[in-house]
């Protein structure tokens, strides 16, 4: 009887997940969050949303679960346009939020961009630029919860007061890049234990607040700091890690140890000049320096041909991912000059596989995950590049585990 209801209630009118449309069905996301019930998505076409075109910010988000889906950051922008907080997650949301850019988020109070208060949303393939925080937090302040942030692009937030401040919670910050932001990119208070892994930072501080990649504030009695796995920092003009406060030396000591055990690894670019790629082109992790990687929007990092050549050059990587080598499959249409490479989420160029003349054909190379100087690589995504003659660069995503 009660397995008869149950299926009685899943198969009644209403009881299926919504897609909202906007602008189709709903003109703006606010509209469409209005009507909303849990499990639903909404579905945002390509375009500019802010308060011009009808958005109320910021948008509450308060127990929904709902999904908020984007055609992808490069393509699909909310703009506070400096003057608004944009989204507000609390009272133990679930909600999904993607393929997003989340630009000009501005606050008095911490979270300019993003405010997460005892909720749990997940956040993934977002690019957040043009935060500021008169409090802290120019991209995301979290007060409690477990968020997962996962796969995002900080990059030109220009407060000093950190790019993700965490007040309490345990929340996973994984596979993501920080580059050029205004202070540091991750600062923890209180009792917080954000979980950091497979993430990079390069260049925090850049306007004006401190260089630093990991700052803690340590407080007595409490546990304040990250757990640290597999990440990469550079140009962290004044700290890597930086801990204040009481307690502040066993906390330090902890953090050094993960450093020690591969949680966080040091190393500088290789020709100092990293950037994003473009404003309206940016790709997740992807930056330019002496050789460009364009990824796709999705950080993916398969970068097709021209529509002229009809078949890749790079073929498949067996195995993908892979412990501790994989073989690289490529053809060569016509005798040639060949560049294969292999390059880290920053841009850089961390082993060179093959460089000079080659013969027409199908080739394959291996790589032993290790750099150009016989080191081991991290662990996370890489991604191998080709060039041949006048053909367009291709590249394909690789992921090293250990």
């Amino acid at each position: 009887m009660q397995l008869a209801f149950a299926l009685a209630l899943l198969l009644a009118p209403g009881a299926r997940a919504a897609t909202i449309r906007v602008p189709e069905d709903r003109s703006t996301i606010t509209a469409a969050l209005e009507v909303a019930a849990a499990g639903d998505v909404i579905s945002v076409a390509a375009g500019t949303y802010s308060a011009r075109t009808g958005e109320v910010f910021p948008l509450r988000i308060s127990n929904r679960n709902v999904t908020i889906a984007g055609e992808g950051p490069g393509r699909c922008t909310l703009d506070g346009a400096s003057s608004s907080q944009l989204i507000v997650f609390e009272s133990g949301d679930a909600s999904t939020v993607s393929g997003l850019t989340l630009r000009g988020g501005r606050s008095e109070q911490a979270g300019a961009t993003v405010l997460i208060r005892d909720a749990s949303p997940v956040l993934s393939h977002l690019r957040f630029s043009n935060g500021r925080s008169l409090a802290a937090g120019d991209a995301i302040a979290i007060d409690g919860g477990g968020a997962a942030i996962r796969n995002c692009l900080f990059t030109g937030n220009r407060g000093s007061g950190g790019t993700i401040v965490v007040e309490r919670g345990a929340p996973e910050i994984a596979l993501c890049t920080f580059h050029e932001n205004g202070g540091a990119a991750i600062v923890v208070r209180g009792g917080a234990s954000p979980i950091l892994r497979d993430c990079v930072i390069s260049r925090p501080g850049w306007d004006g607040g401190p260089s630093v990649g990991i700052f803690v504030e340590a407080v007595e009695g409490a546990w304040a700091g990250p757990s640290l796995e597999r990440n990469l920092l550079s140009d962290c003009v004044d700290d890597v890690l930086r801990v204040e406060g009481p307690s502040a030396g066993s906390i330090l000591a902890a953090l050094e140890g993960a450093r020690r055990g591969d949680g966080l690894r040091v190393g500088e670019p290789l020709d100092g000049d990293l950037r994003p790629v473009g404003d309206d082109a940016a790709r997740l992790g992807a930056f330019a320096g002496l050789d460009p990687l364009t990824l796709d929007e999705l950080g993916h990092g398969v970068t097709p041909g021209p529509e002229d050549d009809d078949d890749p050059l790079l073929g498949p990587s067996i195995p993908n991912p892979f412990r501790p080598a994989t073989t690289i499959h490529f053809q060569v249409p016509d005798p040639t000059v060949v560049d294969l490479g292999i390059y880290n989420i920053l841009g850089q160029r961390v082993r060179t596989l093959y460089a000079g003349e080659m013969s027409a054909g199908e080739h394959t190379r291996t790589w032993d995950g290790h750099d150009d100087l016989g080191v081991e690589a991290p662990p996370g995504i890489y991604f191998v590049r080709i060039t041949q003659g006048r053909r367009e660069p291709e590249s394909r995503r690789l992921v090293l585990i250990r």
